[in-house]
C-alpha cells in the first residue's frame, strides 16, 4: 500500500487547451502516486500561494484533515519531485446527502461508481494534461468507477472552474422550484479520457482474427495456469469454438486488438471436487456451482461454470480486464459462475486487475494443481442497496423489526447475533445496517445479502490506551471526534459478495456519517473471512502493572496478562508470571478501517505457505504476516503435534514475548486464513513440493514456502543410547509428549500420572530416587511440579546440575545462595558437577540404579564421594532435562533430503537452506559459517526472529521492504525475558537486552523479607533482585527476581535498555544506602512516565529532534560528540561509579536543547496521563 497502484508516467507535451494560457514547450515527464499524511508539509506549500482561490472553490478546508480523513488524495510529480499537482477524493458527495438525494436522483451515481473531488489543484504552467494525468490515474485504479464528480458549494465559486473543463459535462438538479437557486454537479466519465481508461469494445473473436492475435500472443504474459503448446494451437481454437467454448477479442479505438480471452464450459469437475473445499459442515458454500444428477447406481456432476483458460492483455488496457468478464456472462448467460485457476507460485499475478473480481477458493491440503478463484455473476451484476434497517419496508403487513428477526431466524442465525440486531431497534446507539441486491428480488422484495450492527458510541480514548494507533491513524485530524467513530459489533455478508465487503464498509460510513469503523474480538473470537481481509489489525500496547495487595499472604500479589480479562471490573490477571494490569477494554484484539484505508488495496498472496512446528519462533513469523497492514496471505497452513489435554507449563520456564501476550497470540492463529493441521513431518518431497505427514503416510500437503522451525527436544545423548544395561523404562525426557514402553505416545502429564499411579507403592517406599538431570531452569521447574502435582516426596527426589547452577542463575552467587537456601529448606538433595556415565536395569528391563562420574569441579568436601571413581545411585526414573537436539522424525528428513545440517539446519542470512524453497529458524537452525560467528538463535527473542524470517519470505515473493539487504547477517536487538516458579513456591524473572554480558557489568543488588508469614510453611518470604548496569555504556544490562511475591514483571523488562541515568539518580542512593530494595524503589509514582508504552518512542523522536543537523537546537550535537570521543578513547571506563561526568555535561547543554525537551515531556504527559490516561494520574503537568 505504499506506493498508489498504477503509477503513472507519461511524457506530457503540453499541446492548446481551453485554458489559453502559455505552456512549456519542453516535455515534462509526470509520476502519479498516492499522497499520506506523511505528506502534509510538501503539499502545503505547493497550495499556499492558491489557498484563497482554493477556499472560494472547494469551501474552507484543513490540508491536515483533508489528507487523514478523505477516501483518496492523489499528487502529480515530475522527476525531480516537484509536486505540480493535488486532488482528494471522497467515496460519498461532500454536501447534505439528503439534498443530493431530493435533486440528483435520477443521476446514475452510486457508491460503487462514482468518487467525489473534495479539493483540487494542479500547476497551471504544465496544463490541463496534469488534470487529465491524474484523473486518469484514478480511473485506471478503480476500474469499477465511472464518474468522478463534483457537487459546487453554496456560493458557486466552483462552477465557472470546471465549466472550462471539456471533459466534465454540467448536469442539473431536477425539480428545482422558482424560489430555490439552481443547482449543478459536474460529471467525468471515464469514457472522455484515453486509452487504458476508456471501456474495451469486446467481441467474439472469428478465424480471420488469428493473425492480429498471435502478436498479442508473443508480446503479453498469460495469467492462467493452462500453457499453449504448438504452432497452431490458437488457429485450433478459433476453428473450433462452439456453445461451450468461446474466444473473445478487445480492441481500441483504432480497431487494432489488444486482449484475448479463452472460455471454455468443458470443466475437470472431478478434479475441482477433489481438490479445493467446495462444502462447510456437508453445505455447499457456493449455490448451484457443482450440480448433481443420479444416473441409476452413479452420481454424475456438473459446473454451473464457464473457466477462463487463457487471457492476454496488453499492459496498458489491463486495468480494464473487468470489460471481458462482463461481456463473457452475456456469452455464456445460463452459467452462473465464472474461475480461473492460477499457478501457486506465480504470486505476481494475485495484484492483476482480473482477480480483483474474483474470491479465493481454499485449497485442501493435498491440492497440488493451481489456485482456484471464483466469480459469482450476481455479485458482478449485483445493484447494491444498504439502508438502516429501521427504515426498510420488506412486509407490509408487519414491522421492519419483525420481518427482520424473521428472517434471520429462518437463516439459522444464532441466538447472540439475532438479539444483537433486536437491541438495535429499541434505542439509538446501536443501528443495523441491511444490504440488499435489487437485482436478487424474490417475490417482489429485495433480498438481504449482508447485515451489520454498528455501536454508535466508541470510547476512543479507552482504545488508544490498550491498542496502538501510531502508525495509521491521526486522532487530531478528525474535527467531530465524539460522532465519527463506530464500532462493528456483529458482521455478515454472503459468500458470493466477499469481494464487496468494501461496498458494504463504504455504505455504512456513508449512511452514519462515519470515518473510523472498528471491531473487537473477545477471547477466542475472529473476524470472519470477508472482515478479516479488508480490516487492518492492531497491536495491543504493554500496560502499567500494579500491585494487588493480598491479605492471605501478608503481601502484595500481582497477575499477568495472559489468562482472563474482568470487563465489568478493572483488572487483568493470570496463572503464572506477570502482573495485574488496570484495564476496562474488554477485547483481546481490535480491528479498524478509515476512509482512507477503504481506497488500499491489500495484495494478496495465493503461494501456500506450510509452517512446520508450532514454536514461538513460528507463531512470530505468523504473526508477522498476520499483522501486515497491506498484504494478505490465503494460504499458510501449520502443522504441529496435538497440544493433548496435559498441563505442561509447570515443568517449563516461560520465555513469552512481553510484547505480545499468550491470549493475543491465539486468536491471532486462530484466524480464518491460518489452517491447522495436528500432525508431525513424516519426510519432504522437494521434487514435487509435497510434505509427509506422520499420521497417514498417504496424506501430504503441497508447498510453494516451507518454514522449518520446529523446537530442540529434550534427548539422550547416543553414547547412552548405545549402552548395555540401557533401560526399556524409567528414562523420561523432558517433552510434551513422550513414548512409553510399548511405544505408544502419551502426553508428558498422562506419563507421570500413570508412572506414579501404577508404581505406587515400588517408587515411594523403596530407597529408590527419582532423578531430575540438568542445568536449566527447566530441571527446577521439574522439581517443583513432582512435589506439588504428584505429592512426591522430597527426600525422593534428587537434583543432579551437571554443569552447576551458574549457567542456569546467570553465574550470580548470591542467587545460587538463595536457591540452595531454598532447596534445603524444601527437602530437596541435590549434586554438583556430576555427570551420567552408565545405568543398570532388571531383567524386565526397567531401571534400577545409574552411576555418576564426578566432574574436575565437583565439591572435594563431599565425604560420600572421596576415593570413589563413580558415585551408584538406586533410581527409578530419570529426568532428563539437560540435554536438547533435534527431533529424530526431523533430522532423519533433512538427511534424507540432503539438506545441509552441522548439528542444526545451516542456513544462509536470509535463513534459506540449500534449498531456496526451504527455510529454517529458531532453535533447530545456526547460520552458516562463512558468515562469521554468531550465537545461537535460540539466545535471541523468539518473536523478533520471527518477523526477521518474515521479512526474508516476503523479499523472496517481491513484496517486502525496500530497506532490507538480503545479503547482511541479521542483527537481533529486542529483549529476552524468562520467568518460572520454583520448588517451595518461589518466582524467578530475568530480563536482559541481546548483548547482555555478565564480565561487563556492574552489579546492585538489594534483599528483603517481606514478612513473618512463610509460603507453604517452609520457606520465609524473601524478595531479592539485583540490576546489571553496563560500565561503558551506563544502560541497564539486565534484572533478575527471586522472591515468592508475584512481582510487575512487564514493568521490570521495560527497564531493561534504558539508560540508568533516567532512575532519579538510582546508584548514587543505593551507594548511600537509601535504596534497599529495587522492587519497592521501582514502584513508586515517578517511574510511570518511563514505564508508559510510549516512552520509548517519545525518548527517541526528542533524541531525533535535538540531533536534527537541520535544524539544529542548542549546542546537544557538540555535547554528545564530547561524550562519544571520551568513551573511543577509552578515558571514561566506568559512567555508573562516576556520574559527576555526567553532571559536567549537562550544565554544557544550552538553554534552547532543555526547552525543547522539557516543552516535549509536558506534551507527552498531557497526552498520556491527562487525555488516554495510559498514566496514572501522578505529575502535576503546566498547562499553557
Amino acid at each position: 500500500m505504499d506506493e498508489f497502484k498504477l503509477e503513472t508516467r507519461a511524457s506530457l507535451n503540453p499541446p492548446q487547451t481551453t485554458l489559453g494560457l502559455d505552456y512549456n514547450e519542453e516535455s515534462v515527464s509526470v509520476r502519479v502516486r498516492r499522497a499520506y499524511p506523511k505528506d502534509f508539509s510538501i503539499i502545503q506549500k505547493f497550495l499556499n500561494d492558491n489557498s484563497f482561490l482554493l477556499a472560494k472553490r472547494f469551501g474552507n478546508y484543513n490540508l491536515k484533515s483533508v489528507l487523514e480523513t478523505s477516501y483518496l488524495s492523489i499528487i502529480a510529480e515530475t522527476d525531480n519531485n516537484q509536486i505540480i499537482g493535488f486532488v482528494s477524493l471522497e467515496f460519498d458527495c461532500i454536501s447534505d446527502p439528503v439534498e443530493f438525494e431530493k435533486y440528483f436522483s435520477h443521476l446514475p451515481l452510486s457508491v460503487r461508481n462514482a468518487t467525489w473531488i473534495r479539493l483540487l489543484h494542479f500547476e497551471p504552467f504544465y496544463g490541463e494534461h496534469v488534470l487529465l494525468e491524474m484523473l486518469s490515474s484514478i480511473f485506471i485504479t478503480f476500474p469499477e468507477v465511472d464518474y468522478i464528480c463534483y457537487q459546487p458549494g453554496k456560493n458557486f465559486a466552483g462552477v465557472d472552474y470546471f465549466s472550462e473543463f471539456s471533459i466534465f459535462s454540467k448536469e442539473c438538479a431536477k425539480d428545482v422550484i422558482k424560489s430555490e437557486n439552481e443547482r449543478f454537479v459536474f460529471l467525468c466519465h471515464r469514457d472522455s479520457l484515453g486509452k487504458g481508461v476508456k471501456k474495451l469494445s469486446i467481441r467474439q473473436a472469428v478465424v480471420e482474427d488469428n493473425d492480429d492475435i498471435v502478436p498479442i500472443l508473443s508480446c503479453c504474459e498469460n495469467i492462467t495456469s493452462l500453457k499453449p503448446s504448438g504452432e497452431y494451437f490458437f488457429a485450433n481454437l478459433l476453428y473450433e469454438q462452439n456453445d461451450h467454448r468461446k474466444i473473445l477479442i478487445a480492441t481500441n479505438d483504432e480497431g487494432e486488438i489488444i486482449g484475448v480471452m479463452y472460455l471454455s464450459a468443458e470443466i475437470d469437475v472431478r478434479q475441482i471436487i477433489t481438490d479445493y473445499k467446495l462444502q462447510s459442515e456437508d453445505v455447499p458454500i457456493y449455490d448451484e456451482f457443482i450440480n448433481e444428477t443420479q444416473y441409476e447406481d452413479q452420481v454424475i456432476y456438473h459446473a454451473n461454470a464457464f473457466e477462463i483458460k487463457l487471457f492476454y492483455i496488453q499492459e496498458e488496457y489491463k486495468f480494464r480486464s473487468i470489460d471481458f468478464l462482463r461481456e463473457a456472462f452475456k456469452y455464456f448467460s445460463n452459467i452462473r459462475y465464472c474461475i480461473v485457476g492460477i499457478n501457486f507460485e506465480d504470486h505476481t499475478k494475485s495484484e492483476h486487475p482480473l482477480l480483483k473480481q474474483f474470491i479465493f477458493v481454499e485449497p485442501n491440503q493435498e491440492c497440488s494443481s493451481y489456485s482456484l478463484h471464483l466469480l459469482p455473476k450476481v455479485s458482478l451484476m449485483a445493484d447494491f442497496l444498504v439502508v438502516k434497517a429501521t427504515e426498510t419496508s420488506l412486509d407490509k403487513n408487519s414491522s421492519p423489526e419483525e420481518t427482520i428477526l424473521n428472517l434471520l431466524r429462518l437463516a439459522e442465525f444464532d441466538d447472540e447475533f439475532i438479539s444483537a440486531v433486536a437491541k438495535s431497534f429499541k434505542g439509538s446507539r446501536y443501528v443495523t445496517m441491511l444490504l440488499f441486491d435489487k437485482n436478487s428480488a424474490i417475490g417482489g422484495q429485495n433480498e438481504i445479502i449482508g447485515i451489520s450492527v454498528i455501536d454508535t458510541q466508541v470510547n476512543e480514548f479507552l482504545l488508544r490506551r490498550h491498542f496502538d494507533f501510531t502508525e495509521y491513524i491521526d486522532y487530531s485530524a478528525y474535527s467531530s471526534r465524539g460522532t465519527c467513530q463506530g464500532m462493528i459489533t456483529h458482521y455478515y455478508i454472503e459468500q458470493k459478495f466477499f469481494r464487496y465487503s468494501k461496498l458494504f464498509l463504504k455504505e455504512v460510513m456513508k449512511k452514519l456519517d462515519k470515518h473510523i469503523l472498528y471491531y473487537g474480538c473477545y477471547r477466542g473470537e475472529v473476524p470472519n473471512e470477508s472482515l478479516n481481509k479488508e480490516l487492518i489489525y492492531l497491536k495491543s500496547t504493554r500496560q502499567i502493572e500494579f500491585p494487588e495487595f493480598n491479605s492471605e499472604t501478608n503481601g502484595r500479589l500481582s497477575a499477568a496478562d495472559n489468562e482472563t480479562v474482568v470487563t465489568t471490573a478493572t483488572t487483568t490477571t493470570v496463572s503464572s508470571g506477570g502482573s495485574r494490569i488496570q484495564t476496562n477494554v474488554q477485547y483481546d484484539s481490535l480491528y479498524f478501517i478509515n476512509r482512507r484505508f477503504l481506497s488500499e488495496e491489500k495484495t494478496e498472496i495465493f503461494s501456500r505457505i506450510v509452517v512446520i512446528g508450532g514454536s514461538k519462533t513460528g507463531l512470530g513469523f505468523i504473526k508477522e504476516l498476520s499483522v501486515n497492514s497491506s498484504l494478505y496471505f490465503n494460504n499458510i497452513i501449520v502443522v504441529s503435534p496435538a497440544n493433548g489435554d496435559g498441563n505442561y507449563s509447570d515443568f517449563y520456564a516461560d520465555d513469552t514475548d512481553e510484547e505480545f501476550s499468550n491470549r493475543e497470540l491465539q486468536n491471532m492463529i486462530s484466524l480464518p486464513n491460518i489452517f491447522f493441521v495436528r500432525d508431525k513431518l513424516e519426510d519432504i518431497d522437494r521434487h514435487n513440493k509435497r510434505v509427509i505427514l506422520n499420521d497417514n503416510s498417504s496424506s501430504f500437503i503441497t508447498y510453494d514456502i516451507l518454514i522449518l522451525c520446529t523446537s530442540r527436544q529434550y534427548k539422550m545423548k547416543q553414547k547412552y543410547l548405545e549402552l548395555q544395561g540401557y533401560p526399556k523404562r524409567g528414562i523420561l525426557n523432558l517433552n510434551s509428549t513422550v513414548l512409553n514402553e510399548q511405544g505408544e505416545e502419551l502426553t508428558l502429564t498422562d506419563y507421570l500420572s500413570t508412572f506414579f499411579v501404577k508404581n505406587d507403592d515400588r517408587y515411594r517406599e523403596e530407597n529408590s530416587f527419582v532423578v531430575v538431570y540438568g542445568s536449566s531452569l527447566d530441571a527446577l521447574c521439574t522439581a517443583r511440579a513432582l512435589l506439588e502435582n504428584y505429592e512426591v516426596d522430597p527426600s525422593k527426589i534428587l537434583l543432579i546440575f551437571p554443569e552447576g547452577k551458574k549457567c542456569v542463575l546467570n553465574e550470580n552467587d548470591s542467587l545460587e545462595e538463595k536457591m540452595d537456601s531454598v532447596l534445603e529448606v524444601v527437602g530437596l538433595k541435590s549434586l554438583m558437577f556430576y555427570h551420567l556415565e552408565d545405568m543398570a536395569s532388571d531383567d524386565d528391563g526397567n531401571l534400577i540404579k545409574i552411576y555418576l562420574a564426578q566432574g574436575a569441579e565437583a565439591e572435594k568436601d563431599d565425604t560420600k564421594l572421596k576415593n570413589t571413581k563413580l558415585l551408584e545411585l538406586d533410581c527409578s526414573l530419570f529426568i532428563n532435562c539437560h540435554s536438547k537436539d533435534v527431533d529424530d522424525g526431523i533430522l532423519s528428513t533433512v538427511n534424507r533430503q540432503s539438506l545441509v545440517f552441522d548439528g542444526r539446519l545451516i542456513v544462509d542470512t536470509q535463513f534459506r537452506t540449500t534449498d531456496p524453497s526451504i527455510y529454517s529458524a529458531g532453535p533447530m537452525a545456526k547460520f552458516s559459517r562463512r558468515f562469521g560467528e554468531s550465537r545461537m538463535m535460540e539466545a535471541f527473542n523468539s518473536s523478533e526472529v520471527g518477523a526477521k524470517l518474515a521479512r526474508s519470505v516476503l523479499h523472496s515473493l517481491g513484496v517486502g521492504d525496500y530497506a532490507f539487504q538480503p545479503d547482511l547477517m541479521p542483527t537481533f536487538t529486542k529483549n529476552t525475558s524468562i520467568r518460572c516458579i520454583l520448588p517451595g513456591g518461589v518466582r524467578f524473572f530475568r530480563s536482559m537486552t541481546s548483548t547482555f554480558d555478565v564480565e561487563k557489568c556492574l552489579k546492585f543488588e538489594t534483599t528483603c523479607n517481606t514478612g513473618s508469614a512463610q509460603l507453604r510453611q517452609c520457606v520465609d518470604s524473601f524478595r531479592y533482585c539485583c540490576i546489571y548496569v553496563d560500565k561503558t555504556t551506563n544502560c541497564i544490562e539486565c534484572i533478575c527476581y527471586l522472591g515468592q511475591e508475584l512481582v510487575e514483571e512487564g514493568n521490570l523488562a521495560s527497564l531493561v535498555g534504558l539508560p540508568v541515568s533516567y532512575f532519579n539518580d538510582l546508584v548514587n542512593r543505593y551507594q548511600e544506602g537509601l535504596i534497599t530494595d529495587f522492587i519497592s524503589f521501582l514502584r513508586e509514582n515517578w517511574v510511570m512516565a518511563i514505564l508508559c508504552h510510549k516512552f520509548m518512542s517519545f525518548k527517541n523522536d526528542v533524541k531525533k529532534k535535538l540531533l536534527n543537523e537541520e535544524t539544529l537546537i542548542g549546542n546537544i550535537y557538540d555535547v554528545c560528540s564530547e561524550m562519544a570521543e571520551r568513551l573511543l578513547k577509552g578515558e571514561v571506563e566506568n559512567l555508573t561509579i562516576d556520574p559527576s561526568l555526567f553532571i559536567n555535561l549537562e550544565k554544557k547543554v544550552s538553554r534552547d536543547a532543555k526547552i525543547l525537551v522539557q516543552s516535549e515531556l509536558i506534551d507527552f504527559l498531557s497526552v498520556h496521563q491527562d487525555i488516554l490516561h495510559s498514566i496514572p494520574s501522578v505529575y502535576f503537568v503546566p498547562k499553557n
